[in-house]
């Protein structure tokens, strides 16, 4: 779920597990603006970003003005920054009102670690991975004592993504059983590439050509119940069945906890999430998950000679071979822990059983209140294999992001951000990971 700080209104690096937490304390309203030099490796070439971000209690708005590559190079501007309708929507960041789990939810812009229910078909979607091609995504939910919505789609002017998830509580808030939910999800990419082989090549905008799609369906049904909430603790057991059209079903059972420690002054809050999962071959749990934008193009399998790459539909697919059989086991692990919300430090795991590719490692933090640095990172290997041998690698399957605040006068940050985004370049046959830096001047007013 997307958090914001109430310094900066950007999408904290780490997300802790979905679930219902207790309603945050208003936020004090906040304007931020930033002027920045960003650069982008393998081009290297500097640019202007400027942006100003506004944050009024629960809402937040980020105007975006990126002109990337100004004056640069005998006075050119990067073409491909600006050669789609798209592009112009880097002009405003985000939107958003509210939280995740707050009675009404809305954020329109750049997604980072959206999720529908549990997160077990869609958990942690990014749309901002690719650097040529920005999108403006919508997630919108409503929730109430008896009954509520969740939506997503990865963007608002031709959707490829659209998820959504409706549940109901049938005692609402009678006591003992108001804790208890049943929720239907969906999920579909209406254009899938399929029989993705060979060399990619791309249009004049960058964008990869493929020449099959077809429509990829996926969905489900879970139950919840909180056992157990009061002020030191939360804990929701769920269960999820969900089925991916023509690559599996998969079984998932798990326990979300929130549990505040009574230590004096430190205030320490531990959050977790476990659970067991029964697969058929194919499934892939969280299939609409961080790096899907890349991995329904570009997603690497293992095979006796190294790494090949296939669209995401087509390996799911392979693996199901029409089996029925739920032979596969799997596991995934969330823990994070909060200081005194001055420093929150987490990190995931998750593997599967008879699969090469199917275990995960992620590591996150995030410094958010103190008042002369600010601080957060992430760092996410995907599809990797069993242990921890291959999980410190920078390559296809590897997202890394760092953003840093330093405070030199009043009101007034030194701030430096990387993330690692993807782009098919000119003339090559791959989809690659490229560096982008951002570094400049922003401010932090509360009023």
């Amino acid at each position: 779920a997307e958090r914001a700080s109430s310094t900066s209104c950007l999408p904290a690096a780490g997300t802790g597990p979905a679930r219902r937490r207790p309603r945050k304390a208003i936020e004090r309203p906040t304007l931020v603006t930033r002027g920045e030099i960003v650069s982008a490796t393998p081009a290297r070439t500097p640019s202007v970003n400027i942006r100003v971000t506004a944050c009024c209690g629960p809402a937040g708005q980020t105007p975006d003005t990126h002109s990337r590559d100004y004056k640069t190079y005998g006075g050119l501007i990067r073409r491909r920054d600006w050669d789609e309708p798209q592009d112009y929507v880097k002009f405003i960041r985000f939107v958003r009102y509210g939280h995740k789990r707050d009675p009404v939810y809305f954020m329109v812009g750049q997604l980072w670690g959206a999720a529908i229910g549990h997160g077990t078909l869609v958990n942690r979607y990014s749309n901002s991975l690719s650097l040529d091609h920005p999108k403006a995504g919508l997630a919108m939910d409503v929730n109430t004592e008896w009954a509520g919505v969740e939506t997503l789609t990865d963007w608002v002017g031709n959707p490829t993504l659209m998820a959504g998830r409706a549940y109901v509580r049938p005692f609402g808030g009678t006591p003992v059983l108001r804790g208890w939910a049943i929720g239907v999800s969906g999920a579909v990419d209406r254009s899938a590439p399929v029989g993705v082989a060979g060399p990619l090549q791309s249009d004049a905008e960058g964008n990869p050509i493929i020449p099959n799609h077809q429509a990829i369906y996926a969905g489900g049904i879970d139950t919840e119940y909180e056992v157990l909430r009061n002020s030191l603790i939360s804990l929701i057991p769920y269960a999820d069945f969900n089925r991916i059209a023509g690559a599996g079903n998969g079984i998932h059972a798990g326990v979300l906890a929130d549990v505040r420690v009574p230590v004096p002054l430190l205030e320490l809050n531990v959050q977790a999430k476990l659970e067991y999962r029964m697969m058929q071959p194919g499934y892939i749990p969280e299939y609409f998950d961080q790096v899907y934008d890349l991995g329904r193009v570009q997603y690497a399998v293992q095979t006796p000679t190294g790494s090949a790459y296939v669209s995401k539909y087509d390996a799911a697919q392979a693996a199901h071979g029409g089996d029925t059989s739920f032979s596969q086991r799997g596991y995934y692990g969330e823990l994070a822990f909060g200081f005194a919300g001055l420093v929150q430090i987490g990190g995931l795991y998750q593997d599967r059983q008879g699969d090469p590719n199917g275990a995960s490692f992620g590591l996150f933090a995030t410094v958010p209140k103190f008042d002369v640095i600010k601080a957060s990172a992430y760092y996410l290997r995907k599809n990797m294999k069993s242990g921890f041998d291959d999980a410190f690698r920078l390559d296809e399957r590897s997202l890394l992001a760092a953003s840093l605040a330093y405070k030199v006068w009043g009101p007034v940050y030194f701030r430096a951000d990387f993330r690692r985004q993807w782009v098919l370049q000119p003339g090559q046959t791959q989809i690659t990971a490229v560096d982008s830096f951002t570094a400049g001047m922003a401010t932090f007013i509360a009023f």
